[in-house]
């Protein structure tokens, strides 16, 4: 703070050419540090999770008579399952929501996607890693229409993947669907229903990444 006191001093006198080289490296030093700080107080702002509270009473509010859309069109219709969507879309298995026998989807609110590490959410993003993602979102599909009263405690359920995820279900703490809880239940498609989860569905003995 004193060289740029000095520097200001000098510039003003009109003796900057006098000024010592120091002082102005000092300076830019300082000019970077500022800016460097300041950018990573941007990205921390920018990784922070979205805690905005969802009124999931209003999911679906616009789209009246939720039976007449498929699953595929339900999924892309709210802005709260945006991410869940985009990855159907990224495996290319939207298709398979669109028509078919009944089924049962359980859709991750984008909120339930800043449990997990950005990272693994980027590598399952990749061509390579398709296979894996495919997997991942097969957890989230039962292959027939199971309603919320149908949810037995300590049942276990077979996924779309062949996989199984445990079932809780009490007054207390509600329906727990292989760790995500229900958080909108019985949403009915024109090939479904779909019930909206606040975590992302892990299989037992998955090697899924830690939340």
């Amino acid at each position: 703070m004193r060289n740029i006191l000095l520097a200001n001093i000098l510039i003003a006198a009109g003796l900057t050419g006098c000024a010592p080289a120091a002082t102005t490296a000092s300076t830019d030093s300082e000019v970077a540090m500022s800016q460097m700080e300041a950018m990573a107080g941007q990205a921390a702002a920018e990784a922070e999770p979205d805690t905005t509270a969802i009124d999931y009473s209003r999911m679906f509010a616009d789209a009246g008579n939720t039976a007449q859309y498929t699953l595929a069109e339900l999924t892309a219709m709210d802005p709260n399952l945006s991410t869940f969507s985009t990855l159907l879309d990224q495996a290319e298995l939207t298709d398979g929501l669109k028509t078919g026998k009944p089924l049962t989807l359980l859709a991750p609110t984008n909120q339930a996607f800043t449990n997990w590490p950005q990272d693994s959410l980027n590598n399952l993003m990749k061509p390579e890693n398709k296979a894996r993602l495919i997997k991942v979102l097969q957890a989230h599909m039962l292959t027939s229409e199971v309603l919320s009263a149908s949810f037995k405690n300590t049942q276990r359920i077979e996924t779309g993947g062949g996989e199984f995820i445990t079932v809780s279900a009490s007054d207390s703490t509600g329906i727990i669907l292989g760790g995500a809880t229900v958080v909108r239940a019985d949403v009915k498609a024109s090939n479904g229903v779909m019930h909206v989860v606040d975590r992302l569905v892990k299989p037992m003995d998955s090697t899924l990444p830690p939340r």
